[in-house]
């Protein structure tokens, strides 16, 4: 899984592995994939848009990412 932290500007200012595989290396190429995604929505809360946290489950299989 991987946990990305959003500000209210549609920045992620933060992008971490929560639950890591066997392979340190396979981590952190799926870390820079996520990294590399520059298009995000902040939450909205009462017509405003805020901070907010996205967790996302992810499987690799034959070389390619599927979002779960």
């Amino acid at each position: 899984m991987i946990n990305i932290i959003i500000n209210c500007k549609g920045e992620a200012v933060q992008c971490k592995v929560v639950n890591k595989s066997k392979s340190p290396i396979l981590d952190e190429q799926v870390l820079n994939v996520f990294k590399s995604l520059t298009s995000w929505k902040p939450g909205r809360l009462n017509d405003n848009d805020v901070d907010s946290m996205k967790l996302w489950s992810y499987e690799v299989k034959d070389g390619k990412i599927t979002l779960r």
